[in-house]
């Protein structure tokens, strides 16, 4: 199970870790819509049926794409969905059940057990727990060093913008809010998959945070690893320091000398780099063009 926001949104277990049930609708099987849901056949339209369409009769068998024999044989099953109502910046483990589509109900007479002729879902259990997915955030910023003026620092803030990472450079004093509007150049996909089309227009690096308190170049004690993954040392470097307030109030402190370290900045240079190797594969189309 894997991939951003997955197995949402749904029935949520009370009590549980806000997992989703993935809920299979009529029409939504697991081998496509020529299926019915966890069903190994289908019932023509017009032709035998279930009540109005007239009585249970032959129907046309299916292939599907994955026997269940080779199903049960995997260790891992991936599938996609979307949880839009997670937070960024904050991670979660998902699991989710099978609830299959009863197309028998309410036909008791053709039911071997009995009892389930009211059951329009029959409800599978609770997979294992996913492994923990971190929502990314749409906006970053990290200091990077001192300002031009005094008692200033340099901040560059990341920020996603119809799916192209932009990036933008501050110049914040204690009391200004850290990131605004800057005009950048960022690109699309085109249509055709062959293409990025370029735009340029005024991107909002707002962040919500405001500096309180600025530190010029002074000694920052800087984690390094030594040896082993699991050995490290300390030394010391020069760095910028910034104190400052996030939008809900609370108080963080950062340096130029760590912020190289934190996973978010090694994501968004990534990310950067994949781009900057999109830019020389695809052809650049202006908009307008």
């Amino acid at each position: 199970m894997m991939g951003r926001g997955m197995y949402g949104p749904g029935g949520m277990e009370p009590g549980g870790m806000g997992m989703y049930e993935l809920r299979m609708e009529p029409g939504m099987g697991m081998y496509g819509q020529d299926r019915g849901p966890g069903a190994d056949y289908r019932v023509e339209p017009g032709g035998p049926g279930i009540g109005p369409r007239g009585p249970i009769g032959p129907a046309r068998p299916v292939t599907p794409k994955i026997s269940a024999g080779e199903l049960e044989t995997l260790d891992e099953v991936k599938i996609w969905a979307h949880d839009v109502t997670a937070d960024p910046g904050k991670t979660y483990r998902y699991r989710l059940r099978v609830i299959l589509y009863n197309p028998l109900a309410g036909y008791k007479p053709l039911l071997k057990n009995r009892d389930q002729a009211l059951l329009v879902g029959i409800t599978g259990p609770w997979s294992q727990p996913s492994k923990p997915v971190t929502m990314e955030k749409a906006t970053y910023f990290f200091v990077t060093g001192p300002g031009d003026s005094e008692n200033s620092a340099e901040v560059a803030v990341y920020h996603w913008n119809s799916g192209w990472l932009c990036r933008g450079k501050f110049q914040v004093a204690p009391g200004q809010p850290i990131g605004g509007k800057q005009v950048k150049t960022f690109y699309q996909r085109g249509k055709d998959g062959k293409s990025l089309i370029e735009r340029k227009e005024p991107v909002d690096f707002s962040t919500g945070a405001t500096m309180v308190d600025v530190v010029g170049q002074q000694e920052i004690a800087v984690r390094k690893k030594r040896g082993r993954a699991d050995q490290f040392d300390y030394e010391t470097q020069l760095a910028t320091a910034i104190t400052y307030l996030d939008k809900q109030g609370q108080m963080h402190q950062q340096d130029s000398a760590n912020a190289k370290d934190n996973q978010g900045y090694k994501s968004c240079k990534k990310a950067l780099k994949d781009q900057r190797k999109l830019r020389r594969e695809l052809e650049i189309v202006r908009e307008g063009e």
